[in-house]
């Protein structure tokens, strides 16, 4: 193909290698990144299994997915039931929650009295499905006894600042620095509805859902 000589003009690097050696087909999770301005957490990634992240954050890590669980898979090299996304996968596994039938999220803790205030199970209701147009995924849930539907987003950081209801100040900085280093950044969200189920809401559609989202954190 001739019309790329010109191209290759341009390159002053070449990068090999041989895939299994230095590359992995997994996924790891690095933390997450908070920027409440009524926090104090700095510049420092935090880690659910490890540190204090609020409750409204992992809910979204642990519901906001397309995983799905299948038991043939147990005892496989991943000695994971999970089917999905591998990045999905990582995040849900920090996250403290794993996923079993029909859909449901259940905090993963040996201690089944303690959840460290976190709600026991999750209950996927409905999925909007993530679209490559729209850059975001959003699912609603409910959890333990409540009535709250929750819907939970992630997506594009810059897809998912126009839904916000309120963008903190340092939003863009903060993700395009993440991105720069070469790191795979998602936005999350939440917003709550106490007056509408979840058949009212689907009917009302994506459109009415993915909107005055609060920022759970990167």
């Amino acid at each position: 193909e001739p019309f790329r000589i010109p191209w290759a003009g341009q390159v002053d690097t070449c990068c090999f290698d041989k895939t299994g050696t230095l590359t992995s087909d997994e996924m790891q999770f690095k933390g997450v990144r908070l920027l409440s301005n009524d926090t104090n957490h700095g510049e420092e990634l935090l880690h659910p299994l490890t540190d204090t992240v609020p409750s409204d954050t992992v809910r979204v890590m642990a519901g906001c997915h397309s995983l799905a669980w299948n038991p043939r898979r147990t005892g496989e090299r991943s000695n994971s039931p999970v089917i999905g996304d591998p990045m999905e996968a990582a995040v849900l596994q920090d996250s403290g929650y794993q996923v079993e039938r029909n859909d449901t999220v259940v905090y993963d803790s040996k201690d089944k009295s303690s959840t460290n205030g976190f709600p026991q199970t999750i209950q996927i209701q409905h999925r909007f499905a993530f679209s490559s147009r729209l850059k975001r995924m959003t699912v609603l849930v409910t959890e333990d006894e409540s009535r709250t539907v929750w819907a939970l987003t992630k997506g594009a950081p810059e897809t998912i600042q126009s839904l916000l209801k309120s963008i903190p100040d340092d939003y863009e900085q903060v993700y395009t620095h993440y991105m720069g280093c070469g790191q795979r950044v998602l936005a999350m969200g939440y917003r709550t509805f106490d007056k509408m189920n979840v058949s009212q809401l689907k009917d009302k559609g994506r459109e009415y859902v993915e909107q005055d989202f609060v920022f759970a954190g990167f």
